[in-house]
Protein backbone atom coordinates (compact mmCIF):
# COMPACT_ATOMS: atom_id res chain seq x y z
CA UNK A 1 0.00 0.00 0.00
CA UNK A 2 1.22 3.48 -0.98
CA UNK A 3 1.83 6.57 1.22
CA UNK A 4 -1.27 8.02 -0.42
CA UNK A 5 -3.53 5.11 0.32
CA UNK A 6 -2.37 4.82 3.73
CA UNK A 7 -3.45 8.33 4.34
CA UNK A 8 -6.70 8.01 2.79
CA UNK A 9 -7.20 4.41 5.32
CA UNK A 10 -6.19 6.74 8.00
CA UNK A 11 -8.73 9.34 7.25
CA UNK A 12 -11.46 6.70 6.99
CA UNK A 13 -11.13 5.09 9.94
CA UNK A 14 -10.90 7.94 12.08
CA UNK A 15 -14.43 8.70 10.05
CA UNK A 16 -15.36 5.53 10.94
CA UNK A 17 -14.35 5.66 15.10
CA UNK A 18 -16.53 8.82 15.40
CA UNK A 19 -19.36 7.87 13.57
CA UNK A 20 -21.61 8.60 16.33
CA UNK A 21 -20.49 12.20 15.84
CA UNK A 22 -20.81 12.18 12.32
CA UNK A 23 -24.56 10.88 11.93
CA UNK A 24 -26.23 14.09 13.02
CA UNK A 25 -26.00 17.13 10.64
CA UNK A 26 -22.65 18.75 10.65
CA UNK A 27 -22.00 21.62 12.34
CA UNK A 28 -21.14 24.57 9.91
CA UNK A 29 -18.03 26.46 10.75
CA UNK A 30 -16.82 29.59 8.67
CA UNK A 31 -13.31 30.09 8.66
CA UNK A 32 -11.52 32.88 6.96
CA UNK A 33 -8.25 32.40 5.96
CA UNK A 34 -5.55 34.74 4.66
CA UNK A 35 -3.14 34.34 1.30
CA UNK A 36 -0.56 32.14 1.53
CA UNK A 37 2.61 32.34 -0.68
CA UNK A 38 2.60 28.49 -0.85
CA UNK A 39 -0.66 28.10 -2.85
CA UNK A 40 -0.60 24.29 -3.17
CA UNK A 41 0.25 23.77 0.50
CA UNK A 42 -2.56 25.82 1.73
CA UNK A 43 -5.08 24.34 -0.80
CA UNK A 44 -3.81 20.34 0.54
CA UNK A 45 -3.68 21.14 3.88
CA UNK A 46 -7.40 22.74 4.23
CA UNK A 47 -8.88 19.46 2.40
CA UNK A 48 -7.20 17.48 5.19
CA UNK A 49 -8.32 19.97 7.76
CA UNK A 50 -11.41 19.57 6.15
CA UNK A 51 -11.51 15.85 6.25
CA UNK A 52 -10.30 15.97 10.22
CA UNK A 53 -13.46 17.75 10.86
CA UNK A 54 -16.32 16.04 9.09
CA UNK A 55 -15.17 12.92 10.78
CA UNK A 56 -16.06 14.34 13.90
CA UNK A 57 -19.03 15.92 12.79
CA UNK A 58 -18.13 19.29 11.61
CA UNK A 59 -18.11 21.05 8.59
CA UNK A 60 -15.24 23.43 7.59
CA UNK A 61 -16.42 26.52 5.29
CA UNK A 62 -13.24 28.26 3.99
CA UNK A 63 -13.30 31.58 2.53
CA UNK A 64 -10.26 33.29 0.70
CA UNK A 65 -8.94 36.32 2.58
CA UNK A 66 -9.66 38.42 5.72
CA UNK A 67 -11.67 40.99 4.85
CA UNK A 68 -15.77 40.78 4.38
CA UNK A 69 -16.05 37.50 6.87
CA UNK A 70 -19.18 36.50 8.36
CA UNK A 71 -19.97 37.21 12.00
CA UNK A 72 -18.23 34.65 14.11
CA UNK A 73 -16.17 33.59 11.70
CA UNK A 74 -12.60 32.42 12.67
CA UNK A 75 -9.65 34.43 11.22
CA UNK A 76 -6.42 32.37 10.31
CA UNK A 77 -3.58 35.09 9.65
CA UNK A 78 0.49 33.24 8.44
CA UNK A 79 3.66 34.75 9.76
CA UNK A 80 6.59 33.43 6.81
CA UNK A 81 9.63 35.49 8.56
CA UNK A 82 8.42 34.94 12.43
CA UNK A 83 10.78 36.86 14.74
CA UNK A 84 12.93 33.95 17.27
CA UNK A 85 11.57 35.33 20.33
CA UNK A 86 8.02 35.43 19.52
CA UNK A 87 6.38 32.43 21.36
CA UNK A 88 9.58 30.84 21.13
CA UNK A 89 8.79 26.57 20.28
CA UNK A 90 5.20 27.60 19.16
CA UNK A 91 4.19 26.67 15.70
CA UNK A 92 0.33 28.89 16.30
CA UNK A 93 -1.30 30.85 18.79
CA UNK A 94 -4.89 31.36 19.06
CA UNK A 95 -7.17 33.78 20.61
CA UNK A 96 -10.32 32.13 22.01
CA UNK A 97 -10.57 32.06 25.84
CA UNK A 98 -12.80 34.45 27.38
CA UNK A 99 -11.79 35.81 30.56
CA UNK A 100 -8.51 34.25 30.49
CA UNK A 101 -5.29 36.17 30.98
CA UNK A 102 -2.79 35.40 28.02
CA UNK A 103 -0.36 32.36 28.24
CA UNK A 104 2.07 30.84 26.15
CA UNK A 105 2.08 26.90 25.12
CA UNK A 106 5.00 24.50 22.80
CA UNK A 107 1.71 24.60 20.41
CA UNK A 108 -0.68 27.14 20.98
CA UNK A 109 -1.00 30.29 23.38
CA UNK A 110 -4.15 32.43 23.96
CA UNK A 111 -5.84 35.61 25.25
CA UNK A 112 -9.50 36.68 24.17
CA UNK A 113 -9.38 40.36 23.47
CA UNK A 114 -8.76 39.62 20.51
CA UNK A 115 -11.72 37.35 19.00
CA UNK A 116 -11.50 33.92 17.27
CA UNK A 117 -8.32 34.81 15.55
CA UNK A 118 -5.42 32.74 14.70
CA UNK A 119 -1.92 33.03 13.64
CA UNK A 120 0.33 30.03 12.23
CA UNK A 121 3.81 30.67 12.44
CA UNK A 122 4.32 28.98 9.44
CA UNK A 123 8.15 29.34 8.51
CA UNK A 124 8.43 27.13 11.88
CA UNK A 125 6.33 24.39 10.11
CA UNK A 126 8.69 24.62 6.97
CA UNK A 127 11.45 24.02 8.99
CA UNK A 128 10.12 20.68 10.76
CA UNK A 129 8.81 19.07 7.76
CA UNK A 130 10.47 20.10 4.99
CA UNK A 131 8.54 21.61 1.92
CA UNK A 132 7.48 18.34 0.48
CA UNK A 133 5.41 17.07 3.74
CA UNK A 134 5.03 21.15 5.17
CA UNK A 135 1.06 20.40 4.27
CA UNK A 136 0.73 17.49 6.07
CA UNK A 137 2.13 19.20 9.53
CA UNK A 138 0.21 22.20 8.53
CA UNK A 139 -3.33 20.59 8.66
CA UNK A 140 -2.51 19.16 12.51
CA UNK A 141 -1.66 22.66 13.07
CA UNK A 142 -4.75 23.98 11.35
CA UNK A 143 -7.06 21.69 12.95
CA UNK A 144 -5.37 21.68 16.57
CA UNK A 145 -5.96 25.77 16.34
CA UNK A 146 -9.42 25.70 15.04
CA UNK A 147 -10.27 22.84 17.76
CA UNK A 148 -9.09 25.54 20.71
CA UNK A 149 -11.06 28.24 19.47
CA UNK A 150 -13.91 26.11 19.40
CA UNK A 151 -13.69 24.59 22.34
CA UNK A 152 -13.19 27.65 24.25
CA UNK A 153 -11.30 26.60 26.72
CA UNK A 154 -7.59 26.44 27.90
CA UNK A 155 -6.20 22.63 27.43
CA UNK A 156 -4.40 20.13 26.07
CA UNK A 157 -4.82 16.47 25.55
CA UNK A 158 -2.77 13.84 26.85
CA UNK A 159 -2.25 12.05 23.15
CA UNK A 160 -3.26 12.68 19.60
CA UNK A 161 -4.19 16.84 17.86
CA UNK A 162 -4.57 18.19 20.88
CA UNK A 163 -1.46 17.23 22.63
CA UNK A 164 0.83 20.52 24.19
CA UNK A 165 3.83 19.36 22.59
CA UNK A 166 4.23 16.62 19.73
CA UNK A 167 6.67 13.85 19.09
CA UNK A 168 9.18 12.96 16.63
CA UNK A 169 6.87 9.72 16.70
CA UNK A 170 3.61 12.12 16.44
CA UNK A 171 5.30 14.03 13.46
CA UNK A 172 6.42 10.29 11.76
CA UNK A 173 2.90 9.39 12.26
CA UNK A 174 1.43 12.45 10.41
CA UNK A 175 3.48 11.13 7.23
CA UNK A 176 1.05 8.63 6.34
CA UNK A 177 -2.38 8.46 8.59
CA UNK A 178 -3.25 11.79 10.65
CA UNK A 179 -3.73 12.27 14.46
CA UNK A 180 -6.89 12.02 15.95
CA UNK A 181 -8.91 14.10 18.11
CA UNK A 182 -10.00 11.86 21.32
CA UNK A 183 -13.76 11.40 22.53
CA UNK A 184 -13.24 14.49 25.41
CA UNK A 185 -11.62 16.24 22.57
CA UNK A 186 -14.79 16.13 20.64
CA UNK A 187 -17.50 16.17 23.08
CA UNK A 188 -16.01 19.69 24.60
CA UNK A 189 -15.98 20.76 20.48
CA UNK A 190 -19.23 19.88 20.11
CA UNK A 191 -20.45 22.00 23.25
CA UNK A 192 -18.56 24.74 22.55
CA UNK A 193 -19.47 25.10 19.30
CA UNK A 194 -23.15 24.46 20.22
CA UNK A 195 -22.46 27.44 23.24
CA UNK A 196 -20.49 29.52 20.77
CA UNK A 197 -23.74 29.60 18.35
CA UNK A 198 -25.55 30.46 21.56
CA UNK A 199 -23.35 33.67 22.24
CA UNK A 200 -23.24 34.60 18.71
CA UNK A 201 -27.04 34.33 18.35
CA UNK A 202 -28.31 35.96 21.07
CA UNK A 203 -25.47 39.51 20.08
CA UNK A 204 -27.11 39.52 16.74
CA UNK A 205 -30.37 39.62 18.62
CA UNK A 206 -29.23 42.74 20.73
CA UNK A 207 -27.38 44.12 17.99
CA UNK A 208 -30.98 44.15 16.22
CA UNK A 209 -32.19 45.58 19.28
CA UNK A 210 -30.51 48.66 19.65
CA UNK A 211 -31.09 49.17 15.54
CA UNK A 212 -34.82 49.42 16.24
CA UNK A 213 -34.23 51.29 19.63
CA UNK A 214 -32.38 53.91 17.78
CA UNK A 215 -34.51 53.66 14.72
CA UNK A 216 -37.69 54.44 17.14
CA UNK A 217 -35.58 57.58 18.90
CA UNK A 218 -34.85 59.49 15.62
CA UNK A 219 -38.08 59.07 14.13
Amino acid sequence: MNRSSLVVAGFLAAAEMYADSASKAPARVPVCIAHLSHTLVSSEARGLTSLMFEGVGVKIVWRDGLVGCEPGSIRIAFSEVTPPDLRPGALAYAMPYAGFKAYSAPLASASLNEGFHICILYDRIQQIMGARLTARLLAHVLTHEITHVLQGLMRHSTEGIMKARWTQNDYAAMLCRQLVLTRDDIELLHIGIAVRAEVLNNAEKLAHKGEKVTAAGGS
